[in-house]
């Protein structure tokens, strides 16, 4: 005779939950990469877009500068998103925008290296980054390169008495004057630095201070005073986001040292980068098409991610358009030459259009938009409609997948595992 074992029933409903998630798993990560992209391009647009770097790996965090008649990019390269000893800065240059050469990398060692910002100083090339240590990417200091060439660069170097500010893109007004802003290391402020060397900041004034403060980037206007924009997380974030997200906009007149701000939910402006066209103020910056009260939030990972570019004023942000981008994508450079607004950007690939924690595993490109200043102007002025979309798609899917799974299940594991054993 045989004997009969049973699986018992406490271990049969682990199996039954477990391949429920897996089925679950599987058949949302196939829904997001059979998903086509659908990044709204306003029809008043005009630019050539071209994939500067599609080499397999996870790119992102760029800048863009002119300097000398040539174009320089710094991007950042890594295994994945978050952080890792891997992790090195590329320096490419290029003529025309369209053929880019690898000049230089830069890195710090075991310890991971992101957001570069270039800067023209007293004839001198400064490359401004983040330092951060760990898996996690919380930057606890910034450190710069310089070069007289482009070519050859120094050792990265810390800043005097800045330790814990994470600099963002310094910018300059006709004058000469140099400022950058700085976010605090542990989220709760932001802050204007000014310079006459680079090396050497000392501290203006308080832009933001609010729970979550992060990024900030700034920009003069044609009376010489100064907007920001703000990134806002309120809370800690989580895998779902934040309805308490978004951005806040700071104006001063100089000496910049009074802040007026104005709240705008329209994005959670991650990786902004602000620039003047004509006498209008724009931004670059990541945007989310579509937001709820559940499962996609503000600055959500399973939410799908945009490079976009907004109208910036006092009143607050308009959203005009999106750029071809997907998945992990934003952190721009711009460069505003001869009437063409020079652009460049990380992102996942764009013929699909996966949710944002997928970009972050997943490799990602650079491109290069060059725009049509012109055509900027004219789309600022019958602009695209922010309004998110609730993401039903999303839920239509989940709650098909939880049935189709259910019935998968019952089908396949209800019937008691028996197996025999000869006596």
């Amino acid at each position: 005779m045989g004997k009969q074992f049973r699986i018992s029933s406490g271990s049969r409903k682990v199996l039954i939950v477990f391949g429920l998630i897996s089925l679950l798993l599987m058949s949302t990560l196939l829904h997001w990469s059979l998903r086509t992209n659908d990044a709204e391009i306003h029809p008043e647009l005009v630019y050539d877009r071209n994939t500067v770097v599609d080499d397999g790996t996870h790119n992102s965090n760029t800048d863009l500068i002119q300097w000398n008649g040539t174009f320089w990019m710094v991007y950042a390269t890594s295994p994945f998103h978050m952080g890792s000893s891997e992790s090195e800065l590329i320096i490419q240059k290029s003529a025309d925008a369209h053929e880019w050469e690898i000049v230089h990398s830069l890195n710090l060692g075991v310890k991971d290296v992101r957001d570069p910002k270039f800067a023209i100083i007293n004839d001198t090339l400064f490359l401004y980054a983040l330092e951060n240590e760990g898996l996690v990417a919380n930057p606890y200091r910034t450190v710069y390169s310089t070069s007289v060439n482009g070519i050859e660069w120094a050792e990265f170097s810390s800043i005097p008495d800045t330790e814990g500010w994470l600099f963002w893109r310094p910018f300059m007004n006709e004058s000469g004057d140099l400022f950058v802003p700085a976010y605090w290391h542990e989220h709760g402020k932001s802050a204007l630095f000014k310079s006459t060397n680079g090396t050497h900041w000392q501290q203006v004034s308080i832009i933001h201070e609010e729970g979550g403060v992060d990024e900030t980037a700034c920009e003069f206007r044609g009376d010489n005073s100064m907007i920001c924009t703000v990134r806002v997380e309120g809370k800690a974030d989580t895998i779902i986001g934040r309805n308490s997200g978004g951005t806040s906009i700071a104006v001063a007149q100089e000496p910049y040292i009074h802040w007026n701000h104005t709240r705008d939910d329209i994005t959670r402006l991650d990786g902004p980068n602000l620039f003047n066209v004509g006498n209008e103020t724009f931004a670059i910056g990541r945007y989310q098409p579509e937001q709820d009260s559940m499962l996609f939030q503000m600055g959500g990972v399973l939410s799908k991610k945009r490079t976009s570019i907004y109208l910036v004023e006092e009143t607050g942000l308009t959203y005009i358009s999106d750029l071809p981008s997907a998945g992990d994508t934003s952190y721009a450079g711009v460069v505003f030459e001869n009437g063409t607004v020079y652009t460049c950007y990380y992102t996942s690939d764009t013929d699909s259009d996966y949710p944002w924690i997928i970009g972050m595993l997943a490799s990602s490109n650079i491109e290069l938009v060059e725009l049509n200043a012109t055509s900027l102007l004219d789309a600022s002025k019958s602009p695209l409609s922010s309004e998110k979309s609730w993401p039903v798609g999303e839920y239509v899917i989940l709650i098909v997948n939880i049935v189709f799974d259910v019935i998968i299940v019952k089908r396949f594991w209800s019937i008691q595992l028996l197996s025999n054993e000869e006596e």
